[in-house]
C-alpha cells in the first residue's frame, strides 16, 4: 500500500514546516497564529475554491459521458 505525503513549506513567521495543501486559516488557527498577521507563505495554500471547482466540472464531465454512453 503506498503512501501520501502532503505538501509542507517553512514557515519563517513561526519556525515550523507547515502543510500546504490546507486553507490558510486552518493553519493559522493550528499554529496559534495571532489575527492579522501577514502570513508569508499566503499565496501557497490551497485555493479550497478552485479545488471545488474542479471536481464538480470533472463530475459533470463524467455524468454527461455516462448518460450519452
Amino acid at each position: 500500500m503506498g503512501h501520501t505525503y502532503s505538501p509542507i513549506a517553512r514557515c519563517e513567521a513561526e519556525h515550523t514546516m507547515v502543510r500546504i495543501n490546507q486553507m490558510q486559516r486552518e493553519c493559522a488557527r493550528e499554529h496559534g497564529c495571532p489575527a492579522g498577521r501577514i502570513c508569508p507563505l499566503g499565496a501557497c495554500f490551497a485555493n479550497i475554491h478552485a479545488i471545488n471547482r474542479y471536481a464538480e466540472a470533472r463530475e459533470s464531465s463524467l455524468d454527461s459521458a455516462g448518460a450519452s454512453a
